[in-house]
């Protein structure tokens, strides 16, 4: 109610969508002096909805930037950080840990609220609980991979979500396995992390074992770090104020 007093006295509208246009949010778009959206499949729902396509910008999310100093021999295992649920993949997750059990040199951490899994999950999984925000870096580096396993099941997090835990994952300094879905494919591309098939535990589990077999690809990680420069909050804020100017 306060949005449409605040457009019909004659203020300026802005919305940053981050979900599948409901009646509402397609309301308000068209109110709007501009939409920004975080995928670009967001922008096609909301172009099929009659928004104008010179009024939609889109802006994926963003992660604070850290240089990481940890070096490759000091980092071991496979860390996950986020929510523990399906839709983030986390059931993918631990069925290719319980596929790895025989290999003893591998093992993962996963920090998150894991209650409701605390009698699921294979010996070589630390289910380490939440961490604070400002320590989730921290966890990151120490790792040797991490992963991005959001499912496919869900077109939220596959195809409408601009995944903050991919940004985070890129600037950890590790090498990044990621589900390959449109949401990801739209940020980075074989170039940046390993893909695996979205829900797929057997192929999680090959990506993870070849990774940690073979030496660590250089290259892969300073492409990454690239990569999660262009994604940080400063320059989110610049492309933001950019479509304002025009």
């Amino acid at each position: 109610l306060v949005l449409f007093q605040y457009y019909l006295l004659g203020h300026p509208v802005l919305l940053e969508a981050h979900r599948y246009p409901t009646f509402v949010d397609t309301v308000v778009a068209r109110m709007a002096a501009h939409v920004f959206v975080i995928t670009a499949s967001l922008r096609a729902e909301y172009l099929k909805r009659g928004i104008d396509p010179a009024k939609i910008t889109v802006i994926h999310d963003a992660a604070d930037f850290t240089v990481q100093t940890v070096s490759h021999e000091k980092r071991e295992g496979v860390v996950y950080a986020g929510s523990m649920t399906d839709e983030k993949g986390v059931h993918t997750v631990l069925e290719a840990a319980r596929l790895l059990l025989p290999h003893s040199d591998i093992s993962f951490t996963l920090y998150g609220d894991a209650t409701h899994f605390l009698h699921h999950v294979p010996d070589n999984v630390t289910l380490a609980g939440q961490v604070r925000p400002s320590e989730v870096q921290e966890k990151l580096a120490s790792a040797k991979i991490v992963l991005v396993p959001n499912s496919a099941r869900s077109a939220q997090s596959s195809t409408y979500t601009s995944p903050m835990k991919l940004f985070e994952a890129l600037q950890s300094g590790a090498v990044v396995i990621a589900s390959d879905t449109p949401a990801n494919r739209e940020v980075v591309d074989e170039d940046d992390v390993v893909f695996f098939k979205p829900d797929d535990a057997k192929d999680l589990a090959d990506k993870i074992e070849k990774v940690n077999r073979d030496p660590v690809d250089e290259k892969l990680i300073q492409r990454t770090l690239l990569r999660a420069r262009k994604y940080g909050w400063d320059t989110r804020a610049h492309t933001i104020l950019e479509a304002l100017r025009k």
